[in-house]
């Protein structure tokens, strides 16, 4: 790793030599930009494709590949400027029309997005990537049926890929398909067994039926895998307070009972005790495939 960045290093002080010679020549500005892509120099990489765009603005390549820079910096109102201006010079690239959704989901534009995300799929009907991020939209617009067919079709085309498999369990949670749902994150974990959001996920809808141990097992999964997780966090957390507090009742239940009436102060500090412990762009061109 450390080689190849000092090669992108070399290459990019070679650039640097040769616009000193030739600052007009499109090639070496584009190239530049596309190399600083790749080094995560995005700022950067804008201001050499600004350069290139001033010498050559009917590049399609180019506009595709600044609007994914601008994208990974969340200036997502000008990546689809950028996309827009590519779809001009090329309209029948579906890679673009979904990077376009993509940007426009980011802005909750969603109904913008399914329209991209379409355009894509118009173009070709076997963009898995296009069909699960139409599905997304269509979840944030609470059209849940739309929104599981979009999921099968991604699922149809590519089965072994767990993306589909858990987008189809959100969506069957929302139409409170619950077993369905978790039969969705179950293929999900066999092909991504560290995927903590089909734990989590999972958790919350056994959480939901009544399986409360089972629930606890996958939010101790999720945390395991991503112990940042806040949302299994919380949800364990009250998981785990509401438990005890049926055990606690029942040990008083118990206790009341006529053959339980006489109770030890220590049985009753142990109660008490128990109630305390509960806590997805590549780049177009030359250089970059």
């Amino acid at each position: 790793m450390l080689g190849k960045l000092e090669r992108y290093e070399e290459a990019i002080a070679t650039f640097d030599k040769a616009l000193k010679i030739q600052p007009n020549k499109f090639e070496i500005w584009y190239n530049r930009g596309n190399l600083l892509g790749r080094l995560q120099s995005f700022t950067e990489a804008i201001d050499s494709y600004d350069q290139a765009l001033k010498i050559q603005p009917d590049k399609y390549e180019l506009w595709y590949n600044k609007g994914a820079v601008l994208w990974q910096i969340e200036k997502y109102k000008e990546a689809v400027n950028c996309y827009d201006q590519a779809i001009k010079l090329m309209p029948d690239d579906y890679e673009v029309w979904h990077n376009r959704g993509v940007a426009l989901g980011a802005l909750e534009k969603h109904e913008e997005a399914v329209d991209s995300y379409n355009q894509a799929i118009k173009i070709y009907p076997q963009c898995y990537q296009a069909f699960l991020g139409k599905a997304e939209a269509l979840l944030k617009l609470e059209k849940y049926e739309e929104a599981l067919s979009s999921c099968n079709h991604a699922i149809a085309i590519q089965k072994e890929r767990y993306e589909g498999w858990l987008c189809q369990g959100r969506v069957l949670e929302k139409l409170e398909s619950y077993e369905e749902a978790l039969t969705a994150y179950d293929q999900t974990i066999a092909i991504n067994n560290n995927s903590y959001e089909a734990w989590g996920r999972k958790g919350i809808v056994l959480e939901k039926i009544k399986r409360y141990k089972q629930a606890l097992a996958c939010y101790n999964r999720a945390l395991a895998i991503k112990p940042d997780d806040s949302e299994s966090k919380l949800k364990r957390s009250i998981l785990l307070s509401e438990l005890q507090g049926k055990e606690v009742v029942t040990e008083k239940n118990k206790s009341n009972s006529p053959g339980n009436l006489d109770v030890s102060n220590n049985q009753d500090k142990k109660l008490k005790k128990t109630q305390k412990n509960h806590p997805i762009l590549a780049q177009k061109g030359k250089t970059v495939k």
